[in-house]
């Protein structure tokens, strides 16, 4: 699914022009970066938690050659059992 099909399916499901439909979408990841950004953990009860956490500096080698990757950050996401239930229809 695209973010087009989402605003097609939105707009259709809910009465609403696909201009709204694309500014409901856009707020509701405004919203989702913000909070990672400000509070690093975002939790949408029945669906996801995604939460920011830090990785360490790492170094090795790669076909003989050395390589480093500094510290930094990444964002880690887990679902919820209800959410897999209802995607993978168990």
């Amino acid at each position: 699914m695209t973010k087009n099909d989402m605003k097609k399916g939105i707009a259709t499901k809910h009465g609403v022009s696909q201009v709204e439909a694309e500014r409901w979408i856009d707020a509701v990841f405004d919203e989702f970066t913000e909070g990672l950004k400000e509070d690093g953990r975002v939790s949408i009860y029945n669906v996801l938690t995604a939460e920011l956490k830090d990785t360490k500096p790492r170094s090795g080698e790669i076909n003989g050659k050395p390589y480093a990757t500094p510290a930094g950050k990444r964002i880690k996401t887990k679902y919820s059992p209800n959410f897999e239930d209802k995607v993978l229809g168990e």
